[in-house]
């Protein structure tokens, strides 16, 4: 966080080094040096935010070249004022060379890996969710599971539950929350998962309701589609059809694409004992899917409703795209009896 007086006094040490340039002009490399570092440093400190990074090291890389002239110029000058031989200097070169070598060997090996890097950004800040949670995916991909989660859980306690909250806010705890009702769900504790997929819901509502002029991000569309339909999983798995159906619904009008979540739609809605309903949920699931699943569930729905002919042209359709139609028959009877 800045500070007034940070500001300050970054602007007066600056305005004091270019007046000190100014007055060694006749020393070139002085001022083509510094004149190098601020001229390229301009557009680089962040007058006009670009992505999600306001500061980033790379940013000084091309503007430390005119301080690296400042410095290399400098001894050259100050070793032909003091007489000293070429030689002379050559140990101590080779001394700075062989340390920033060393430096630079240990800074690498910090990339060696995701999860190495982001440990190693967690240990040099302070409360970042951005870091706890790339941390967290790379703990996941690396197959460790709940580890992940506990920087997930950083993440949340991180980000206010109240107040104000801006895009990039909401975007971290919702993709935190999403992780983590997945990982509950799939481990038993489906109430607990439920509350986390709730909370994405909420995060997307309060960010609506604070942002009434602006528009809501895609992102956060697409994190409360997947939250309304892992929600209508766990209620499935509950054997709360009622709230599965409800879910499934409102995930489909944010994204009427998913197949799965039709299919999902239409199981419930089958085991409900809506016929009519199943059927057109697993007809528009094999428009956006034309499998023999989908033509299967489909022509049973259709047959059990007692359209026995459209239900044939359907499993007509299943067979055409099958190459092991037994085994697509397997997948359906497990679909309907979970």
């Amino acid at each position: 966080e800045l500070h007034a007086w940070d500001v300050t006094a970054a602007l007066l040490l600056l305005l004091a080094i270019t007046a000190f340039v100014l007055c060694r002009r006749d020393e070139g490399f002085l001022v083509v040096g510094w004149f190098w570092f601020l001229g390229t440093l301009v557009p680089m400190i962040g007058i006009v935010q670009v992505g999600e990074q306001a500061m980033a090291d790379r940013y000084a890389y091309l503007s430390f070249i005119g301080l690296f002239i400042m410095v290399g110029w400098g001894v050259s000058e100050l070793a032909d004022r003091r007489h000293l031989a070429p030689v002379t200097l050559a140990a101590p070169s080779a001394a700075v060379l062989l340390i920033l070598a060393m430096l630079t060997y240990r800074q690498l090996s910090y990339w060696s890996d995701n999860v190495t890097l982001w440990t190693r950004m967690l240990a040099i800040s302070s409360g970042s969710y951005e870091v706890e949670e790339n941390l967290g995916v790379a703990l996941l991909d690396n197959g460790q599971q709940a580890a992940a989660m506990e920087h997930f859980e950083q993440v949340v306690a991180l980000v206010p539950s109240s107040g104000a909250i801006g895009r990039e806010l909401a975007g971290y705890a919702a993709v935190a929350h999403l992780y983590l009702g997945a990982y509950y769900q799939h481990h038993g504790q489906p109430a607990v998962a439920i509350a986390h997929y709730q909370q994405v819901l909420s995060l997307v509502q309060d960010f609506t309701s604070q942002n009434v002029y602006a528009k809501v991000p895609p992102v956060l569309i697409r994190m409360k589609a997947v939250a309304l339909g892992n929600m209508g999983d766990t209620y499935y798995g509950l054997r709360n059809l009622p709230e599965a159906k409800a879910s499934y619904e409102a995930a489909l009008q944010l994204d009427p694409r998913n197949t799965q979540k039709w299919i999902g739609l239409g199981i419930v809605a089958q085991k409900s004992g809506d016929l009519v309903s199943a059927a057109d949920a697993f007809s528009h699931a094999t428009q956006l899917q034309p499998s023999d699943v989908t033509f299967l569930l489909l022509a049973q729905a259709l047959e059990r409703s007692g359209q026995s002919q459209q239900a044939q042209a359907a499993r007509e359709q299943a067979t055409l795209r099958s190459q092991n139609l037994a085994a697509a028959q397997q997948t359906v009877e497990r679909l309907i009896s979970q």
